[in-house]
C-alpha cells in the first residue's frame, strides 16, 4: 500500500488517529485494500505526516479491536476480514447451544433420526413464517431506500419492499397499497407526512433515525477545502442531503457539483477538474463506468462513500417491534 494514499488535516477537530482509522476503513470497504495487504509501519506514516508514532499505533490498535486488521509481531499490520472475529464468536456460541440441545434430547431418549426430523421441521416452519413477514420502507430517494432496505432485510429476514414518498403521494389509495404489510418503516423526517397519507395504519408505522456513519464523517474530515469534490448519484433529493450534511460539517461551502446516473455518458468530462467523487453506499458501477472511475483513481482521484444508514438505537427498537409482532403472530397461529 502506498503512503501517498493517505491525507491528514491537522486543523480538523477530528483526532488524527481517527482520521487514519477512518481512511483505512473506507479503503477496505471500497476494495482499494485487499485482505492480507500490508499497511505502512508506524514509523513510515509518522515520518510522512510528521506525527508521533503513537498516533499511528493507536489508529491501528483500534482497527485491530474492530477486526479490520490483524497485527503480527515482528511482521507488521495486515488487512483482515473485518467480520472474522464476530463470525468466529457467534459460531462458537452456536456450537455450544447445539451441543446443549442434543444432550437434553438424548436425556429424553430421542434417537438421532428423531432429533434430525424435529429440528428440520422447526427450521422449515420458522423459514416459512419469516418469509411471510413483510416490511414496507418509505423514503424520498432511491439511495436511502436501497441502503436502509438492506439493513432491514438483515434484521428481519423477511420481505422488505421500498416505496418512494412521491409514489405514495400520487397513489389514489395509499392505505390499500401498504395495508397488507406487517410493518411500515420511514425516516423521522417523513414520519408525520406518511402518517397523514396512511390513516388507520398508524400502529404499523415506525420512524427510524438515519445519520451519516462515523466512518464517513472521519473520511470526509480528511479532505481540505481546497479540493474539488463532485457527487455522482441517482436522485436530486440524495444530492441535497449530501450538500446539506457537508455544510453542517463545515467541510465544503457551495460549489458542490453533481452528475446524475442518467447522465453517465458525461462522467469523463465531469471528472476532469475533480479530485474527489462522492457516491452513495451500495454503488455498483456498470463496466463502462468502472473503467472511467479506475482511470480517475489512477490519476490520484478519491472515491468517497456517503454512508447514510439507520442508527443503532432505531435498529434495536425495530428489532423489538419485529420480535413482538412475530410472537403475536405465532400465538394466533398456534391458538386452537
Amino acid at each position: 500500500m502506498k503512503i501517498e494514499a493517505f491525507s491528514l488535516d491537522k486543523r480538523s477537530s477530528h483526532a488524527l488517529y481517527r482520521q487514519i482509522a477512518g481512511q483505512i476503513m473506507s479503503m477496505i470497504r471500497e476494495g482499494r485494500l485487499a485482505p492480507g495487504e500490508r499497511l505502512p509501519t508506524y514509523r513510515e506514516l509518522a515520518q510522512r505526516f510528521k506525527i508521533a508514532p503513537g498516533t499511528v499505533r493507536k489508529a491501528y490498535e483500534e482497527l485491530a479491536r474492530e477486526g479490520w486488521v490483524h497485527q503480527v509481531q515482528g511482521s507488521g499490520t495486515f488487512v483482515g476480514d473485518q467480520a472474522a472475529g464476530t463470525i468466529s464468536g457467534r459460531k462458537e456460541q452456536a456450537h455450544r447451544l447445539i451441543a446443549e440441545l442434543l444432550t437434553s434430547l438424548e436425556a429424553l431418549r430421542f434417537s438421532y433420526s428423531d432429533m434430525r426430523d424435529m429440528i428440520l421441521l422447526r427450521i422449515r416452519d420458522r423459514e416459512e413464517r419469516q418469509n411471510q413477514f413483510s416490511i414496507a420502507l418509505v423514503d424520498c430517494n432511491p439511495e436511502t431506500l436501497r441502503v436502509c432496505g438492506n439493513q432491514l432485510q438483515a434484521l428481519s429476514h423477511g420481505t422488505v419492499r421500498g416505496y418512494l414518498l412521491d409514489d405514495l403521494r400520487r397513489s389514489m389509495d395509499p392505505p390499500a397499497m401498504l395495508g397488507p404489510f406487517d410493518l411500515i418503516v420511514t425516516t423521522s423526517t417523513h414520519a408525520q407526512e406518511v402518517g397523514e397519507l396512511l390513516p388507520g395504519l398508524e400502529r404499523k408505522i415506525c420512524r427510524a433515525a438515519v445519520s451519516l456513519s462515523c466512518e464517513s464523517v472521519i473520511a470526509f474530515a480528511s479532505f481540505s477545502p481546497a479540493q474539488s469534490p463532485g457527487v455522482f448519484c441517482e436522485s436530486e433529493r440524495f444530492f441535497r442531503i449530501v450538500a446539506r450534511r457537508l455544510e453542517e460539517l463545515r467541510l465544503w461551502h457551495g460549489g458542490l457539483e453533481v452528475l446524475y446516473v442518467s447522465e453517465t455518458d458525461r462522467l469523463s468530462e465531469f471528472l476532469i477538474n475533480k479530485n474527489v467523487l462522492i457516491v452513495p453506499t451500495g454503488f455498483t458501477p456498470a463496466p463502462s463506468v468502472a473503467r472511467v472511475l479506475r482511470d480517475f483513481t489512477e490519476r490520484g482521484g478519491r472515491l468517497l462513500t456517503f454512508e447514510y444508514r439507520i442508527e443503532q438505537g432505531s435498529l434495536l427498537y425495530l428489532q423489538d417491534r419485529i420480535t413482538a409482532l412475530r410472537e403475536a403472530h405465532e400465538t394466533d397461529v398456534e391458538a386452537p
